[in-house]
């Protein structure tokens, strides 16, 4: 089997770790949670970002996981480098 998951998380455009969580639920779906966590990000604001779950079956998975992850994980990880940046900014003056 030759999967390309980690190359597909490796072109993901993130800064922080990805936390990935996968649960069987029922029948044969899955429960995955992707969770995005920055530390370098000082507000506590990051805390309110919800997880994005998705519960569907491997082979939805298969076909559509990256598409639907990448543009709000993009986002997260921007809103949070950039609270980072304003927050060293503001400690300058």
């Amino acid at each position: 089997m030759n999967a390309n998951f980690f190359n597909q998380i490796a072109q993901l455009d993130f800064t922080g770790n990805l936390q990935l969580t996968i649960a069987k639920g029922n029948d044969s779906n899955l429960i995955v949670s992707v969770l995005l966590n920055n530390e370098g990000c000082g507000d506590n604001a990051k805390n309110l970002i919800p997880p994005l779950t998705f519960n569907a079956t491997p082979q939805e998975f298969d076909e559509g996981f990256f598409e639907q992850i990448t543009t709000p994980v993009q986002k997260a990880s921007g809103l949070m480098v950039d609270v980072n940046r304003q927050q060293k900014v503001d400690r300058l003056f």
